[in-house]
């Protein structure tokens, strides 16, 4: 998924704070890991990044994840 979102508001001495902001995130399943039977692997990954014209505002993030199930 990738998404794009723009933000305007006023800010910090009557300046218009104007946002950009770029997101990615993966899933993924491996099933029967190492031959064991009903077991999956999760991984999950994510970026954020917000660029804005008043510094204070930007901001990355990062999403990592990774983990086990079994269904039965």
């Amino acid at each position: 998924a990738l998404s794009l979102n723009l933000i305007t508001q006023k800010a910090f001495n009557d300046i218009k704070r104007k946002d950009s902001s770029y997101s990615f995130f993966a899933a993924y399943e491996f099933e029967d890991i190492i031959g064991w039977k009903n077991w999956i692997t999760i991984s999950i990954l994510g970026y954020d990044i917000t660029s804005s014209n008043i510094t204070f505002y930007n901001n990355n993030e990062y999403l990592v994840s990774v983990g086990i199930s079994y269904t039965f």
